[in-house]
């Protein structure tokens, strides 16, 4: 009888350990619930959730795109936040480009345009931790940052970065540190290019129009 209730009270201590830990919010990257500050909702009321992909964590390390634009979207943290590029695969100085310090929703304040050779990282140097930059092996192994693809509303073509700006082993990875959009810009040959096609399928609607 009483190795029944020491079973009976280790079955309720698990049990309420159990129902403690499904009540714990975690605002995992790639989610859709959690706090109102969470970048899930963050992300969500910027863009649509239907409007956006994952990027793998593979593919959002070293960038090549020699021209992009950058525009703060929004800020959840106690640090200022320095955004900017490292030059090259390895080595390199932080190319400074905005700095945020309001909290919140920045109605795409502040922004910049920049060129850089390729490859590139993407930085981010909040005032009371280290600079963390888009490639793991930068940070002791830690990725700092993740990526969704706009795919669809105004801002198609767009990337989305989301940064965690304290060390992984003492932080809440939630990632809406810092968000950041970034759009590539088309090269004037590429601009060209598309200009030259659209004249061209003109001339033929004037052909056929005959």
């Amino acid at each position: 009888m009483r190795t029944l209730r020491i079973l009976l009270a280790v079955a309720l201590m698990l049990g309420v350990a159990s129902a403690a830990s499904a009540t714990q919010t975690y605002v995992a990257p790639w989610g859709w619930d959690g706090p109102s500050t969470g970048l899930n909702i963050i992300l969500n009321n910027l863009y649509g959730a239907g409007n956006l992909s994952r990027v793998d964590d593979a593919n959002d390390q070293l960038w090549h795109f020699t021209g992009m634009t950058a525009t703060a979207q929004a800020k959840y943290a106690g640090y200022t936040q320095d955004f900017g590029f490292v030059p090259g695969a390895s080595g390199g100085s932080f190319q400074h480009l905005f700095t945020v310090t309001a909290n919140g929703y920045l109605s795409g304040s502040p922004a910049a345009a920049f060129s850089t050779g390729s490859p590139f990282r993407f930085a981010d140097d909040p005032s009371g931790a280290p600079l963390w930059t888009s490639l793991p092996s930068d940070n002791g192994g830690g990725d700092h940052m993740v990526t969704w693809l706009v795919t669809g509303g105004p801002s198609k073509g767009a990337y989305v970065l989301c940064w965690e700006d304290l060390p992984l082993c003492r932080s809440d990875r939630d990632y809406n540190d810092l968000v950041v959009e970034v759009r590539p810009v088309p090269e004037p040959c590429t601009l060209l290019l598309m200009g030259g096609g659209l004249l061209g399928l003109g001339g033929l609607r004037r052909k056929f129009r005959k």
